[in-house]
């Protein structure tokens, strides 16, 4: 397993993760969040995240698997 700080590569994984967990929110409380077509979050707000250097992003990869973590 390698820990390390995320950077403009892992955008697609990111925003792909993100995405995974809207959905899983929807599905467990569609009563709160709503279902989405596209990812809620644009790949150039995920990209100032992993920008700015006040965010802290990580990605625990292990074959190709991604984690991120605030």
């Amino acid at each position: 397993m390698n820990i390390r700080t995320a950077n403009l590569e892992d955008l697609t994984q990111i925003s792909k993760l993100f995405w995974e967990s809207d959905n899983f929110h929807h599905e467990n409380q569609p009563n709160i969040y709503n279902n989405t077509d596209e990812p809620f979050r644009s790949e150039d707000y995920i990209k100032e995240l992993i920008e700015d250097n006040k965010s802290m992003v990580f990605i625990l990869s292990d074959q190709k698997c991604f984690v991120k973590k605030d």
